[in-house]
């Protein structure tokens, strides 16, 4: 997931860079300047403001929300673009934002995994991160009581891991066992790590290569930060 070019967004401590002699309210009459949010504007003279949020959206989370994580329906690519919301979180927050029909929803999460192997930490998108594919898998199998709606389930899990197998075979099955299994030790998530394990052996019963057990490596908490 890669941030778009910046531009179309300006926040209000960097107007006056910006514009150092012009006045914002002279800026906003005459179309120079449009306001999206409290304290964020857009440079935007054409564009519908809900166009300019969707296509900028990580530009406002990261300001509001730094070092926030992008969890698990919203770490998938392209649902962000298409369902025109994002689940991040992000310390004790808890809560939801509307922008222009873009939905900001908020709740308290585990930290963000960096400083370890490529597949284990999670991908950078500006001052933002986003759970990688391991993460993923976990979460979208967690039930959120609060928000139902923010995980994909069984069904989106099992095309994953059909997808992997047909390009990887039981190697990329293995290798992502193993990082799910490291990242659930660590984070307490062996329940939804159980249920990734069953989806696993579905997908090589279905396959006809019999069945398999989830690779589980020996609990460490502490070793992922």
């Amino acid at each position: 997931m890669q941030p778009d070019p910046p531009g179309a967004i300006i926040f209000s401590d960097e107007l006056k860079k910006a514009y150092p002699s012009e006045d914002v309210k002279d800026l906003i009459r005459s179309g120079s300047l449009r306001k999206l949010a409290r304290g964020a504007f857009t440079t935007e003279r054409h564009k519908p403001l809900d166009v300019v949020v969707l296509e900028n959206w990580w530009r406002l989370a990261e300001r509001w929300f730094p070092g926030g994580l992008v969890v698990r329906r919203s770490a998938v690519p392209g649902i962000i673009e298409r369902e025109k919301v994002v689940y991040l979180t992000f310390g004790r927050m808890n809560g939801t934002t509307l922008i222009h029909g873009f939905r900001f929803t908020v709740s308290p999460g585990r930290p963000p995994v960096k400083g370890m192997k490529n597949m284990l930490n999670d991908h950078r998108l500006g001052k933002l991160f986003v759970s990688s594919r391991a993460r993923a898998m976990l979460e979208n199998l967690e039930f959120d009581i609060d928000h139902p709606e923010s995980i994909l389930g069984y069904g989106w899990v099992e095309d994953e891991l059909r997808r992997l197998y047909r390009h990887q075979g039981n190697a990329g099955l293995v290798a992502l066992c193993m990082d799910a299994g490291a990242l659930a030790s660590h984070f307490g998530m062996e329940k939804s790590r159980d249920e990734l394990a069953l989806c696993v052996e579905r997908v090589l019963a279905a396959s006809g290569n019999g069945r398999a057990s989830l690779p589980r490596p020996p609990a460490r908490r502490g070793t992922v930060t």
